[in-house]
């Protein structure tokens, strides 16, 4: 007769040494109905919290897959725990992204007893209050949060591919004495990848430096000796200080410096003073037409007197791009590269790598017990469906 639903104080952890031989041997005595069903789950039942159950009802998991997994957090599988139950077997394992429960008992409505099953298993955690809440306290927390460094330089290298695929530069002057519908159409093309450029051109030029401050600022929040969280006003003093001054001040206020940043002296600083000038220039929308102009023309009265024919329409869409211009900014963003990699060196070696290796995570990990940064996951997440090798149907 098919069951209801899953009684779980029929539980029974197995010894892993059982579920191991049960595994070599295929041992026939487990009972096994005709279908074997799949229950899914990603909403109903937090991981951590049936992970933390689990241990304080039962131990340790004890699953075959908890054999094969590695040290690390780049597992197919997390964790599983194997029951028996009345003869049958009841796995539980956590991917990355479901809760998987395989057993091959039939019931009188599948969706029906995963439902039952998982809120009698929710509703059972009362009654290990205690042991759970000892067990979490051995439970690290980690915040993930978005590496404002990366994000940027992502949105950076994306704006510079977009800006070269418009090849502005081979974009060829019309012939404006053979004017036509022809030249009229590539005329309005060409407004179209100018205004593109333009918009481009701003965005990359104005992140920039914002790209450079957030190299600075992972520096500080990463190595302060005084972090935010013992002196706040210290810290906020230090890290919304001139740029020059945070610079200068970096072998000071931060550990694993061998020496200090040369900031007036560096070439490289230099160019980054620069590049920061530049952007301060556009952020307060400043006027200077002597560091932006891009024709002159003269005037008897009110009679103008050309140095050159041009044409007026497509000169303002080159001089659009004054300033802003592809190779201008690819040697602007080389600078700022180039006054990165100094300021690594002036780092101890191991310090430097770590570094490196977190600038490059998008999404750190962030301990507030222990202060503590971490890359907690692979670069990519992998995830795959057991084949058990019969038709499974799966309940979601």
């Amino acid at each position: 007769m098919k069951k209801n639903k899953i009684n779980i104080d029929k539980l029974i952890y197995l010894d892993q040494r059982i579920v191991v031989n049960e595994f070599q041997q295929k041992t026939s005595i487990i009972k096994r109905d005709k279908d074997y069903t799949l229950w899914v789950d990603i909403n109903n039942i937090k991981p951590v919290d049936l992970y933390c159950y689990l241990q304080a009802r039962f131990g340790k998991p004890n699953g075959m897959q908890s054999l094969f997994r590695e040290y690390d957090s780049s597992n197919l599988i997390h964790w599983d725990y194997t029951f028996d139950y009345e003869g049958y077997r009841i796995t539980i394992m956590c991917m990355t992204y479901r809760i998987e429960i395989h057993k091959s008992i039939d019931f009188q409505d599948q969706k029906y007893a995963k439902d039952e099953f998982i809120k009698d298993l929710k509703d059972d955690f009362r009654n290990y209050g205690k042991k759970i809440s000892t067990f979490r306290t051995k439970v690290e927390t980690w915040h993930l949060f978005i590496n404002p460094f990366k994000r940027i330089k992502t949105a950076i290298d994306s704006n510079f591919v977009e800006l070269d695929n418009l090849k502005i530069n081979e974009i060829k002057y019309p012939e404006f004495n053979k004017f036509n519908n022809r030249t009229k159409k590539e005329m309005s093309i060409a407004g179209e990848k100018f205004s593109k450029a333009n918009t481009l051109g701003i965005n990359i030029s104005l992140t920039l430096p914002i790209y450079a401050e957030a190299f600075i600022n992972f520096l500080i929040f990463t190595l302060a000796k005084v972090n935010a969280y013992e002196n706040k006003e210290d810290y906020e003093s230090f890290i919304r200080s001139p740029i020059n001054e945070r610079m200068r001040n970096l072998h000071l206020k931060c550990k694993h410096f061998h020496c200090a940043v040369d900031y007036n002296n560096n070439e490289a600083c230099k160019e980054f003073q620069s590049i920061m000038n530049i952007r301060n220039e556009m952020l307060h929308g400043n006027v200077n037409p002597n560091t932006n102009h891009f024709d002159t023309v003269y005037f008897d009265d009110r009679t103008p007197l050309f140095a050159k024919f041009t044409d007026l329409a497509f000169d303002s869409y080159l001089a659009s791009q004054t300033g802003i211009e592809y190779h201008t900014l690819l040697t602007r963003y080389e600078s700022i590269q180039n006054f990165i990699s100094y300021v690594l060196t002036c780092l101890e070696l191991n310090a430097a790598k770590q570094i490196m290796d977190m600038l490059d995570e998008p999404y750190p990990g962030w301990n507030p017990k222990t202060k503590r940064l971490g890359k907690l996951f692979a670069d990519k997440a992998i995830d795959f469906q057991i084949d058990i090798g019969k038709k499974i149907k799966i309940i979601n």
